[in-house]
C-alpha cells in the first residue's frame, strides 16, 4: 500500500472494516487480473470500498449467492456451445444428465424463440 493511500485511509489500517479489506482486495486483485496497474488498481478498489463505506455503512445488506443467475450463465453457456452431436462432452463438462441437458436446450430453445418474435396477444409497450 502507498504512503498516499495509507494516509488517505489513516494509520490504523487495523480499524478499516474487515469486509471492506476484502472487498478491496478482490477488486484490486481483478483489476490487476486485467491489466491495470498496482498502484492504479488499489486507488480504485479503495474509492470503490470506500463508497460502499460511506452510502451503505450502518445498515444490513444481504449479499444472495446468485445461484439462479449462475445457472443461467450456465444454460446459456450449453446452449452456445452445443451442436447437436456434442451431448455426452457437455454431460460431462457440466456434471449434468443427458435428460437434463435436453430440458436446458429444450428452455433455452424456447427463450430463444420468444426473443425473435413478438406476442401477437401481448400489447405494445
Amino acid at each position: 500500500m502507498s504512503i498516499e493511500m495509507s494516509m488517505e485511509m489513516g494509520d490504523d489500517e487495523s480499524k478499516y472494516p474487515e469486509v471492506l479489506v476484502d472487498l478491496r482486495e478482490s477488486l484490486e486483485a481483478a483489476l490487476m487480473k486485467k491489466g491495470i496497474k498496482t498502484a492504479v488498481a488499489l486507488q480504485c478498489a479503495h474509492e470503490a470500498a470506500e463508497t460502499i463505506r460511506k452510502e451503505w455503512g450502518g445498515t444490513s445488506v444481504y449479499i444472495c449467492k446468485g445461484l439462479d443467475y449462475e445457472l443461467s450463465q450456465r444454460d446459456l453457456e450449453i446452449w452456445n456451445n452445443f451442436s447437436g452431436h456434442n451431448h455426452r462432452q457437455l454431460c460431462k463438462k457440466y456434471n449434468i444428465t443427458n435428460v437434463w441437458l435436453y430440458k436446458i436446450i429444450k428452455k433455452q430453445h424456447s427463450e430463444m424463440i420468444k426473443k425473435a418474435q413478438s406476442d401477437l396477444f401481448e400489447p405494445k409497450k
